[in-house]
């Protein structure tokens, strides 16, 4: 046994020492977060390109490519709001510029609506200048704004109270209409009148203060007619306890712009070759 082990010592001793063991791999790193890549400058120098050249919807449309890749990438996303600010679409551009997606929404949620506009101020009117009396033409000439008037009367012939009523299609014309009545003692008994007349005047003076002129047709009727007509009126007969005659008027009238006043006489023919005259009388109101 021992020359077993002798003889076999030198043998052992000579063989090849065994190889190495191969090294086990080496383990790999722990993972770490991969940088962002940058956008591939083929791309971004195409989409610069464009829109140097001003081609805002091809730069656009690359810039928008980018982004979808590289969401983060604030560099293109102001290009690309750039080039929606360049086609007029802002509320595109607020949106990419605000962090939405490429297609112009904001992440999460839609855009917000745009406040209504307020609602536009008027500007308050002009206060209305002063009335000068000056330029007022019915200050200088009332009559150039009225359309009639009407009141109370000193009815001549007749003697008594009556009440007057005109239409004034022009400031220098007027169509009048009048009427009264009187009554007064006679022989134990009374007797009474009443007339109308109608009457065109005519104002040529455009002031305050004027002439007024009137021709009309005055009518009688009563059972004091004969009394005033006959040998005073020198009106025709026209029945029992009527006449007619034609008159001429002659006055001065004043024109307030609510008031006018005329004082004047009334012309008839008479019984002899003397017209008779008689005092007339209208104070009254004007409408406009």
């Amino acid at each position: 046994m021992i020359l077993t082990a002798l003889l076999a010592g030198p043998a052992l001793a000579q063989e090849a020492p065994p190889a190495p063991e191969p090294a086990p791999d080496a383990e790999p790193a722990p993972d770490a977060e991969p940088a962002p890549e940058p956008a591939p400058a083929a791309p971004m120098a195409a989409a610069k390109a464009l829109l140097e050249a001003g081609d805002f919807a091809g730069a656009a449309d690359e810039f928008r490519a980018a982004l979808r890749a590289e969401p983060d990438n604030a560099t293109v996303r102001s290009y690309l709001a750039e080039c929606h600010l360049a086609l007029g679409e802002t509320e595109r551009a607020s949106a990419v510029a605000a962090g939405g997606d490429p297609d112009g929404l904001i992440f999460g949620a839609p855009p917000p609506p745009a406040p209504p506009d307020p609602p536009p101020v008027e500007a308050a009117p002009a206060p209305p200048e002063p009335e000068r009396e000056e330029d007022e033409p019915r200050d200088w000439n009332p009559r150039a704004s009225a359309r009639g008037g009407f009141g109370v009367a000193a009815f001549a012939p007749v003697g008594g109270v009556g009440a007057w009523i005109e239409g004034r299609p022009h400031w220098a014309v007027a169509i009048v209409g009048t009427g009264g009545v009187a009554a007064w003692p006679h022989d134990g008994g009374a007797l009474g009148v009443a007339g109308l007349a109608v009457e065109a005047t005519f104002t040529p003076v455009p002031f305050v203060l004027g002439p007024e002129i009137g021709v009309g047709f005055l009518g009688l009727f009563g059972s004091g007619v004969w009394a005033i007509a006959d040998g005073r009126l020198g009106a025709p007969f026209i029945g029992p306890g009527r006449r007619g005659a034609p008159y001429g008027r002659v006055a001065f009238r004043v024109d307030g712009v609510r008031w006018t006043v005329s004082i004047g006489a009334v012309v008839t023919p008479s019984g002899g070759r003397i017209p008779s005259a008689w005092p007339s009388l209208r104070i009254g109101g004007v409408f406009r």
